[in-house]
């Protein structure tokens, strides 16, 4: 099967399952399985691939609607890369809202917060690689929430 044929199958799937992305998350899909970037979807759309043991697995997830982010494990938040699971929420758009408005009043200040519940740490680490005289402290009751914050903190430095 070519990789275009593949996306077309997939893309067919997630549309039945009502997906709304299902024509981007098919070419994710692809490109995590493959572990290629999008790019090369393109320049190689006649190309075929043989072995797609594991993939269905991956585009099941995605029928059941399990977020894309979680079947990656990564999700973008405030420009910086943040590894989640379902350990976590998937960091929201409008939280980065939140954070420039945090950011903006912290500025150059020499401040110390503390974020509770921080779940993945996006927000604690977005503001500490923002704000350069920051000091921050991020709490959660999950031990393994922390194991993800922590790995993020260690990954965004």
């Amino acid at each position: 099967m070519t990789v275009s044929e593949i996306i077309l199958e997939t893309t067919k799937k997630l549309k039945e399952a009502q997906i709304e992305s299902a024509n981007l998350d098919s070419r994710l899909l692809l490109c995590e399985f493959l572990g290629i970037d999008k790019v090369w979807l393109i320049v190689n759309s006649q190309k075929e691939i043989e072995n797609l043991d594991g993939f269905d697995e991956l585009v099941s997830r995605r029928v059941n609607h399990e977020p894309m982010q979680y079947i990656l494990n990564r999700a973008e938040f405030m420009g910086l890369d943040f590894y989640v699971d379902s350990n976590v929420l998937v960091p929201r758009p409008d939280t980065e809202v939140l954070v420039e408005k945090v950011i903006e009043y912290i500025g150059d200040k020499k401040v110390i917060f503390a974020d509770l519940g921080t779940g993945s740490g996006c927000i604690p680490i977005s503001i500490l690689a923002n704000c350069k005289n920051a000091m921050g402290y991020a709490f959660d009751i999950s031990a393994e929430a922390l194991k993800v914050a922590r790995r993020n903190a260690e990954s965004n430095n």
